[in-house]
């Protein structure tokens, strides 16, 4: 989608199943309140009024409660830059797992 915006309006859904950044005011019509949201901070995308999040209870990742310590993991990544691949991350020089 970010790729090709201009075709947005050809998309007549889009499903997130266990959504690490579902907000907490989004989950599938007909199901309770899960009372949380994602693990991730939240993000809605570029189509939120065609976007429909699936929330299974006990999904660590697209439902944890406020004070969770997994909370912490997604920010920290991100603040150390783990949130994409990065050239160079790794050594080319790899020893053997013994």
């Amino acid at each position: 989608m970010d790729a090709h915006p201009e075709d947005l309006d050809r998309v007549v859904a889009v499903g997130m199943i266990g959504d690490p950044y579902r907000p907490r005011d989004r989950w599938l019509d007909g199901t309770p309140d899960p009372g949380w949201q994602g693990v991730a901070e939240p993000r809605r995308g570029p189509i939120p009024d065609r976007t429909h999040w699936v929330y299974v209870p006990g999904d660590p990742l697209s439902g944890v409660l406020p004070d969770c310590l997994l909370r912490g993991v997604p920010a920290d990544a991100a603040r150390r830059g783990h949130r994409r691949p990065r050239r160079g991350m790794w050594p080319r020089e790899r020893r053997p797992l013994r």
